[in-house]
């Protein structure tokens, strides 16, 4: 058995360290030259440095209470920058809220805390619109999927005035886990009020960015770099004597 360790690099801005090349091919890819060349294995150091005195850290602050961390994990779909709908699991038990909210909005929050609870978030977004959503029911139905199995936009005016929140859909959900399965959700909607007017203009800056950068690129297309790429063998701990290589 083989491990290969793969070296790679940018020809324009950095200087290979002269190795012994065992063999080499070239091609050409997207308008420039890779290289792979095989050579022999790098004389690794053998002894180690000895690390400088470091001073002893200076005792740590006593700890305060320790929050509860929760991970949440959301497939989100937009309709029409109106209405969101999230999809999620909690120990297999599934999921479907509608929003009254673009939760695009909320694509640049990675964690967010609550008085006791501390939440890192994994979102899955897309965006679409009512006008698809019907064509994609219509399609399902066509192929077998039962009327419950399908995503249905409620109206903004059945949600409650004044703030952000969200009605179940979907299966009926168990009654002795629903509360604790959607307090993260809860928290998320009451931290997006709460900080709605900055996460709207720090989404409107992360996209007016993005346009500047996908334009200056659109301008200034990068010009294509040649690559070499080196690598070497080498037999792992497990390799057996006297069998088969692959």
């Amino acid at each position: 058995m083989l491990n290969t360790f793969v070296l790679a690099q940018d020809q324009s801005t950095v200087e290979p360290t002269p190795r012994q090349v065992l063999q080499q091919i070239t091609y050409f890819e997207e308008g420039r030259k890779v290289t792979l060349q095989r050579i022999a294995p790098p004389l690794l150091p053998t002894t180690q440095q000895a690390e400088p005195a470091v001073a002893a850290p200076s005792p740590p602050e006593p700890p305060g209470p320790e929050k509860s961390h929760h991970l949440l994990v959301f497939s989100v779909t937009v309709y029409d920058g109106t209405i969101s709908v999230l999809d999620w699991i909690v120990e297999g038990r599934k999921y479907r809220a509608q929003v009254n909210a673009d939760m695009a909005d909320l694509a640049g929050v990675g964690v967010f805390e609550t008085t006791d609870a501390a939440y890192s978030i994994l979102f899955g977004l897309g965006k679409s619109t009512s006008e698809e959503l019907t064509i994609q029911n219509a399609e399902a139905l066509s192929s077998g999927a039962s009327p419950s199995e399908l995503v249905q936009l409620p109206a903004l005016d059945t949600f409650p005035a004044g703030y952000t929140s969200y009605q179940l859909s979907g299966p009926a959900p168990s009654p002795a886990h629903l509360d604790a399965d959607c307090q993260g959700l809860e928290d998320l909607l009451a931290y997006y009020d709460t900080n709605k007017l900055a996460l709207q203009q720090a989404r409107q800056q992360r996209e007016t960015e993005q346009a500047a950068r996908e334009q200056w690129l659109k301008d200034h297309p990068p010009a294509p770099k040649d690559t070499v790429i080196q690598i070497w063998p080498i037999k792992s701990s497990r390799h057996q004597t006297g069998g088969t290589e692959q």
